[in-house]
């Protein structure tokens, strides 16, 4: 039995669980009209957002603790 994620029919067996993560571009990309075969087949989406600060700052609380070799990082989120 051959698997496409893009064939035409649906198997009565999954062919593969796979998890899409990317950047909010990769909801555009699958939005295409190249993509409809795929697109049918997503089951769930889910969005999240940012962490706000006090995660953040929690994180680099623990990393700090972590280990001497650590340096937070001093990129500026937008």
């Amino acid at each position: 039995m051959s698997c496409s994620l893009t064939a035409d029919h649906q198997s009565a067996t999954a062919c593969a669980s796979i998890v899409l993560a990317g950047h909010p571009v990769l909801t555009k990309i699958l939005e295409l009209d190249i993509n409809a075969a795929v697109r049918s087949r997503i089951a769930m989406r889910f969005r999240t957002t940012p962490l706000d600060e006090e995660v953040e700052s929690f994180v680099q609380y623990r990393l700090k603790a972590a280990g001497p070799n650590w340096e937070p990082s001093t990129r500026k989120r937008t």
